[in-house]
């Protein structure tokens, strides 16, 4: 090959690595033409580079030895763009002590990779800064103390940070790795149910008064970069990017200086943020501090609750000019459901004067949890009335004006009787009276409880004997979520999956207390377990690859895994339940459209999989097999308007056919089994109420009798 033939060539052998696979062929047709010379030596270039990945001089010596003159050889420095390897080349490569799998998606500031921390055994999310930005001393000495300072934040709804490093002239970022998907991708051109809006809302407060009490300011709020995880927890990401303030004295909004040299940190040569959730400051490029974050706060919510940006235009400029002048359309005219406060919510929040805005992070907390309490998570507070005035055939519209709800959470159990169709009747007992449970599961022979309990934001493990309504601590306080709760087949051990801001893994413990031992490293489903005792079988999102689940199962120690089946990662959890006679393994695949809600049957001895059921619109939760393998008891997600409930229900088996055993307002969680299928453990969250009507205008006194409660 001729040096004049590689000039010709290296920019299309650049834009095809580009490509998808499936979208390389039409490439190449178009860019070369008729040209017969150029498209076969752009095929074997593409070829080579797409061969075992082994090292990046193995790869520059593979593709070197299609070029026949010495002056057409590919350099390294050749392979680089924006200061970074082509994509596929960084596939399999070690950095640090992090090796290299594929790549998770890129923008302005980088690329992000999944890689393996060869040190710790654990799945990280490695991001690397483009030569433009890693080259510059000031700004990459900026970022260094500004992602150290994001890096401390030990925060349960913030993304961490791990390290920042560089190797071979590369500065990287490595960071918690998670499953799940941005915001983004749940706001459609629909409202967002209600109860999910306050819950993440609470928690997307929650992680920003962590960060500005540090003196730290995000700059960036948007559903791009507010994680859900596939638990239903919010994580804000890109915090390493976001400006360290000043902290001390009487307020924590210590203002800074938006320069041009610091704007380049967020986009180059832009203001920072993203046009559409910027703050009137950040477009004015004046100085901003924690208030600019609640501002951009403020967009997300008006979008989670109507499906639509509050300023729009065709133009950036429009957008501007909406953002310094313009008020938003009232959120209520677009979704008449929404409570009245949680309007005045949003609108305090956009207000253009950050003197009149929220002040700090926890003031819009407490009003989303005062909102979230009083208004029974928005359905009762948003109910109007028309009553008639006794003097007059006139009608008065009348409006709720408060709702006093009492939330609690009970654990309770269902009573398996003969009957012909499981749980056709049952009787319900509740057996504790707080309100702080988070999870629970029961023991096979129906005595034990193991549930989490939350106080003060930590939570801990506690065994309840039913009988005696005696309790045993067995896993102390922590910064962590459990949920997942089990007992192994003989009841010697519990099984749980545990949740901090670092790390998500499953994890055992003896059933009476005791250290626990990771079992499995990483995102996994609940366990279940072979009714011999001796296996165990989990789900694995991303195993072995990218957009794949792995079915495995293994020793009750987490060792000896075996992978016995994958398919395509479902949009919800990969829930997994081993039949009772041990000869089946069926889990759960979710995907959009019809008919994607599917139940399959792994058979064990011949491989083949099976469909039980299918569903279109049935988001499961949990499931377990009944004893006599007549069906599954399966916890699953209701939405009603503008609000979700979870409540149980049975799935029969051979018939695949759905009833439910709950239909009311309560929420029920994840679902257990004991042995004998007579007592199942679920925690009930059930919401009271007293509605008290009384005119527009108001009252003097004291308030009038309830009209309902």
């Amino acid at each position: 090959m001729t040096p004049e033939l590689w000039q010709r060539l290296k920019p299309l052998f650049h834009a095809a690595l580009e490509k998808d696979l499936q979208d390389r062929a039409a490439f190449i047709n178009a860019a070369c033409g008729a040209d017969l010379e150029l498209k076969t030596n752009l095929k074997q270039l593409l070829n080579a580079e797409q061969q075992d990945a082994g090292s990046l001089e193995a790869r520059f010596a593979r593709l070197n030895g299609f070029l026949d003159d010495k002056r057409a050889r590919i350099q390294p420095a050749e392979l680089i763009v924006d200061g970074l390897p082509i994509m596929s080349l960084m596939i399999g490569r070690t950095i640090s002590h992090y090796r290299i799998g594929e790549k998770l998606g890129g923008g302005g500031m980088g690329v992000v990779y999944k890689a393996v921390d060869a040190s710790l055994g654990r799945y990280v999310a490695l991001k690397f800064l483009p030569d433009h930005m890693a080259q510059d001393p000031q700004i990459l000495e900026r970022f260094r103390r500004e992602a150290r300072a994001a890096s401390a934040l030990n925060h349960p709804h913030i993304c961490t940070i791990y390290e920042i490093g560089e190797q071979d002239g590369q500065t990287f970022i490595a960071m918690e790795f998670m499953e799940g998907a941005t915001l983004k991708h749940r706001i459609t051109d629909n409202p967002l149910p209600l109860d999910d809006v306050l819950e993440w809302g609470i928690e997307i407060a929650d992680a920003l008064g962590a960060a500005h009490s540090k003196g730290i300011i995000h700059r960036d709020i948007k559903p791009a970069n507010i994680f859900l995880t596939e638990r239903g927890h919010i994580k804000i990401l890109d915090f390493g990017l976001a400006k360290l303030m000043p902290v001390g004295g009487s307020t924590n909004l210590s203002t800074i200086s938006a320069t041009r040299e610091l704007e380049r940190l967020t986009q180059p040569g832009t203001a920072m943020g993203t046009s559409v959730y910027m703050s009137p400051e950040q477009v004015r490029c004046e100085e901003m501090d924690a208030r600019t974050d609640l501002f951009s706060f403020g967009v997300v919510l008006y979008e989670m609750v109507t499906g639509v940006l509050p300023f729009r235009g065709e133009s950036a400029g429009l957008t501007a000019e909406a953002i310094l002048n313009r008020a938003p359309v009232s959120p209520v005219r677009l979704n008449p459901d929404l409570p009245p406060k949680f309007e005045e919510i949003i609108n305090k929040a956009l207000e253009k004067d950050r003197k009149l805005r929220y002040q700090n992070a926890t003031d819009i907390r407490t009003d989303l949890q005062r909102l979230k309490r009083d208004s029974d998570l928005g359905l009762a507070a948003v109910t109007s009335v028309q009553v008639a005035a006794k003097a007059s055939t006139k009608l008065i519209r009348w409006a709720v004006l408060a709702i006093f709800c009492a939330i609690g959470a009970g654990v309770y159990f269902f009573f398996h009787r003969n009957d012909v169709r499981p749980f056709q009747n049952f009787t319900m007992t509740q057996i504790t009276n707080g309100g702080n449970y988070g999870a629970v599961g029961v023991s096979p022979d129906g005595k034990y409880l193991l549930n989490s309990l939350e106080e003060n934001r930590r939570q801990s493990l506690w065994l309840r004997n039913v009988p005696t309504n005696s309790d045993k601590e067995v896993i102390a306080p922590a910064e962590a979520i459990y949920y997942d709760l089990r007992f192994s087949s003989d009841g010697n051990y519990i099984y749980f999956r545990k949740e901090t801001s670092s790390a998500t893994d499953l994890l055992r413990a003896p059933v009476l207390g005791g250290a626990p031992n990771v079992v499995v490293p990483g995102p996994s489903s609940a366990v279940t377990f072979s009714p011999d005792g001796k296996r165990m079988a989990f789900t694995r999102r991303h195993d072995p690859d990218e957009g794949s689940f792995s079915l495995l199962t293994s020793n009750l120690d987490g060792t000896d895994q075996k992978t016995v089946t994958t398919g395509r990662l479902s949009l919800g959890p990969n829930l997994a339940a081993w039949t009772p006679d041990g000869k089946q393994i069926a889990f759960t695949l979710t995907g959009p459209g019809q008919g994607t809600v599917a139940i399959q049957l792994l058979d064990l001895a011949s491989s083949k999989v099976l469909t039980l059921a299918r569903f279109d619109d049935l988001p499961l939760e949990s499931m377990v097999w009944s004893p006599d393998r007549h069906g599954l008891l399966v916890s699953f997600r209701k939405n009603l308007g503008f609000a979700a409930r979870s409540q149980v229900g049975f799935i029969s088996n051979p018939e695949g056919q759905f009833r439910s055993i709950t239909n009311d307002t309560d929420n029920y969680g994840t679902v257990t089994l004991s042995e004998d299928g007579k007592a199942l453990a679920t925690v009930q969250r059930r919401v009271t109420q007293t509605l008290y009507l009384t005119p527009a205008a108001g009252f003097s006194g004291a308030p009038p009798d309830p009209a309902l409660s």
